[in-house]
C-alpha cells in the first residue's frame, strides 16, 4: 500500500473564487510512514520543478492514503485548512543542501 501527495497551488478563478490547483502528485509506493512519504514526495517534486524548497512553487500539498482511490480521504493538509480533514501536527520539509 502506498501513498499519494498532491502539491497545489492557490488561484483564484474568474468569479473570484479561490481554489487548488494541483500542480504535481506524486505517488509513494511501499509501507512508509505519513512523514516519510511527505519527505520522499518533495524530493521528487523539488527535482521536477528545479527548486531547493518545495514551497518555492507550491503553496501546500495534501496526503491521501490510497492512492488507487480518487475518493480516499485525504489525511493530512499544509498547510492546515478549516473545513478540510487533516491531522495533527505537520512539519514543512525542505530539502538538504547538497
Amino acid at each position: 500500500m502506498g501513498k499519494q501527495v498532491d502539491f497545489w497551488r492557490e488561484v483564484r478563478n474568474s468569479y473570484g473564487v479561490t481554489c487548488h490547483s494541483v500542480l504535481k502528485t506524486v505517488r509513494v509506493s511501499g509501507d512508509v510512514s505519513e512523514a516519510e512519504a511527505v519527505l520522499r514526495a518533495a524530493r521528487d517534486f523539488c527535482a521536477w520543478g528545479h527548486v531547493a524548497y518545495w514551497n518555492n512553487l507550491a503553496h501546500g500539498y495534501d496526503l491521501r492514503c490510497d492512492p488507487d482511490d480518487p475518493r480516499a480521504a485525504i489525511i493530512e493538509t499544509f498547510p492546515e485548512e478549516k473545513g478540510r480533514s487533516g491531522a495533527g501536527r505537520v512539519v514543512p520539509i525542505r530539502r538538504r543542501a547538497s
